[in-house]
């Protein structure tokens, strides 16, 4: 919501996942030069360590002149290949911009790059479409 108004937001989910592109066609007022960043892993044995844990959630906040919008998926462990496969259609879909996380960095960033090329998917170029403003080196200084 901006000034009182609401933008007009389609998503359109009779569309693959591989073809996300297409996934904000007809929206309007909407521009998304902001993104907030997170995932989570299955861990049941403490903090994940050197790419050993699936992914099974990601989370986009994605800021536009509108307000936010925000995307969750959350799957099962087996389900992982198909968790990341959406993630880079999100991010490839929406073209760029600045991306914010907490301490991606260090974890969130490249523990996605990390899984994907476990499954021989390339990630980090994706990535490097966004500028990176992780806010945990920010405040820690």
């Amino acid at each position: 919501m901006r000034d009182g108004r609401f933008s007009s937001v389609r998503l359109s989910w009779n569309v693959s996942p591989m073809n996300l592109d297409r996934i904000f066609e007809g929206s309007t007022g909407f521009n998304k030069p902001f993104l907030g960043f997170d995932l989570e892993t299955f861990s049941p044995y403490g903090f994940p360590s050197y790419f050993r844990d699936p992914i099974v959630n990601f989370s986009v906040a994605i800021q536009g002149e509108a307000g936010f919008l925000i995307i969750s998926f959350v799957s099962r462990p087996s389900f992982e290949l198909e968790l990341i496969k959406i993630l880079r259609g999100v991010l490839e879909a929406l073209g760029g911009g600045v991306l914010f996380t907490y301490n991606g960095l260090k974890f969130d960033v490249e523990y996605a790059v990390g899984r994907a090329a476990l499954y021989g998917l390339d990630l980090r170029g994706v990535f490097e479409m966004y500028r990176h403003l992780d806010l945990y080196r920010l405040l820690r200084h």
